[in-house]
């Protein structure tokens, strides 16, 4: 079967030292805080890589972020 898109390999850039909150993820994604939480909470290894500190507050590194994204581009390809 013929696909007319491909899906290149892209590793994450550099950490440049930016972390978003789940808020401010879901914000980004427009998705609920809740779903975020779900992906992270689950056994199911959907979403970025995240930071757990020992306050248990959650943070994602923005490099991560733009990874995680680059995984699901796809480019068309010219006919």
């Amino acid at each position: 079967m013929a696909t007319n898109a491909t899906r290149p390999r892209i590793q994450a850039p550099p950490d440049d030292g930016v972390r978003l909150t789940t808020g401010q993820l879901a914000e980004r994604w427009d998705l609920e805080e809740r779903t975020i939480e779900a992906w992270r909470n689950r056994r199911t290894r959907r979403g970025p890589p995240y930071i757990k500190l020992p306050d248990g507050r959650v943070l994602y590194r923005q490099c991560d972020i733009v990874g995680y994204e680059l995984r699901f581009r796809i480019v068309p390809r010219r006919a």
